[in-house]
């Protein structure tokens, strides 16, 4: 049986190790991290930043707002895409 390299492999809610393959070309994605000093969130608009960008409404957030601000990710290096999940409590 083959074995993938240790970064291309997640783990789900039961802690259960899952392979995840890009839903465009349908290769393995390589699982990191979306880092940031700051809260990340996704908004069907775009928004002005100075200092910090804040939640409105409608905003599904990706990390805490505030606290630890990464989230595991999956990257594609064929179609470099990444997939985040939102938090469960959007």
């Amino acid at each position: 049986m083959y074995q993938f390299p240790n970064n291309v492999a997640g783990f789900n809610k039961k802690m259960e190790m899952i392979t995840v393959v890009c839903p465009y070309c349908k290769n393995v994605m390589e699982n990191g991290f979306i880092q940031s000093p700051r809260a990340i969130f996704w908004s069907s608009r775009k928004k002005i930043i100075f200092i910090g960008a804040h939640k409105s409404k409608g905003d599904i957030p990706i990390t805490k707002l505030n606290g630890l601000t990464s989230k595991e990710a999956y990257y594609c290096k064929t179609c470099k895409n990444v997939i985040v999940t939102a938090l469960d409590n959007v």
